[in-house]
C-alpha cells in the first residue's frame, strides 16, 4: 500500500509539496501512518484512498507560481468535498508535462466514507470550473491537443473562440435560471455582441446542435463549452422556470415553429 500509493515521493519525480490538510506529519510514512489512525475507525469499507491527478499544459506551468498551485489545490479539495478528510497535494513530473496529484483519505475525521460515484467526471467538472477562473488551457482541450498535435492551430481562431467564450459566459452566468424570458435576453445580447446562433439540422430535418459564428469563424457548441449544447443551453434557464415546456424553450432558440411551415 505506501509503496504504490506513495511513489510520487521519489526524489527526480518530486517538485513541490503544495498542501498537507488536516495533517501533522509531513513524511511520506508517516502521512500514511497518521491517515491509517482515521480510516481503522472504518473496517468495512476496503478502497479507503483516494488519488487524483490534475494535468497542468506546458502553457500554464511558467504562469502559476507555487503559491497559485497551493491556492488550485485547496480550491479543487474544497469543491469535491473533502474539507473533512485528510489529503495531501504535491506537483509532480513523471511525463513531460507537470500535474498535480491529491491523495486523500476516503474515511473523514467524523468517520464518514466519500463517494467515489462518478469521482472521475465530478473531478473533470470541477477542474474544467477552475480551468476557466485561472484562464487556463481546459484539460479536455489538452488532450485534443495532443491527439492532434500535427495540426498546426490558427492563432486567429483560437483567439477569436476565447471571446465568444467569455461573451456566452458572461451571459450565460446573467441569465441562467430566468426562464424563457432570460433565454431571449441571451440570443438578444449574444446578437448584439455578434454572436449569431445556428441550429444545425440533419437530413430529416431535426435539429441536432447548435453552431455559433462570430467575427467571421464558425464553432460547434462543443468547442464553446459544454453547456451551450442544443439540450444543456436549453436546461440552463429552466430552473425557475418550470411551467414552461422544453418545446416553448426550444422555439426561442431561433424564432419559433411557424419558420418551419412557411
Amino acid at each position: 500500500m505506501v509503496a504504490m500509493r506513495w511513489s510520487i515521493f521519489r526524489e527526480g519525480k518530486l517538485g513541490n509539496r503544495l498542501v498537507f490538510h488536516n495533517l501533522c506529519s509531513r513524511e511520506p510514512k508517516a502521512i500514511y501512518e497518521e491517515m491509517k489512525v482515521v480510516s481503522d475507525y472504518n473496517t468495512r469499507c476496503r478502497n479507503k484512498f483516494l488519488r487524483i491527478e490534475i494535468g497542468i499544459a506546458p502553457q500554464d506551468e511558467k504562469k502559476l507560481p507555487v503559491s497559485e498551485l497551493m491556492r488550485i489545490a485547496h480550491l479543487f479539495a474544497k469543491r469535491m468535498g473533502l474539507d473533512n478528510h485528510q489529503w495531501v497535494a504535491v506537483t509532480h513530473k513523471d511525463t513531460d508535462n507537470m500535474h498535480i496529484h491529491i491523495i486523500a483519505n476516503r474515511i473523514s475525521l467524523y468517520g464518514e466514507v466519500y463517494d467515489t460515484t462518478f469521482v472521475s467526471n465530478r473531478a473533470a467538472r470541477v477542474a474544467e470550473e477552475l480551468s476557466r477562473k485561472y484562464g487556463m488551457t481546459i484539460a479536455k482541450e489538452v488532450k485534443t491537443e495532443k491527439r492532434h498535435q500535427k495540426e498546426k492551430t490558427n492563432p486567429t481562431r483560437e483567439q477569436t473562440k476565447k471571446e465568444v467564450q467569455q461573451i456566452c459566459y458572461a451571459l450565460l452566468d446573467k441569465y441562467k435560471g430566468t426562464g424563457v424570458t432570460g433565454h431571449s435576453m441571451f440570443l438578444y445580447d449574444l446578437n448584439k455582441n455578434g454572436v449569431v446562433i445556428e441550429r444545425m439540422r440533419n437530413k430529416q430535418g431535426k435539429i441536432y446542435g447548435l453552431k455559433f459564428s462570430y467575427a467571421g469563424q464558425s464553432f460547434k457548441a462543443s468547442e464553446i463549452g459544454r453547456e451551450f449544447g442544443y439540450r444543456s443551453l436549453q436546461k440552463n434557464f429552466e430552473a425557475s422556470n418550470k411551467g414552461r415546456t422544453k418545446e416553448n424553450i426550444s422555439n426561442n432558440t431561433r424564432g419559433n415553429r411557424k419558420e418551419r411551415t412557411t
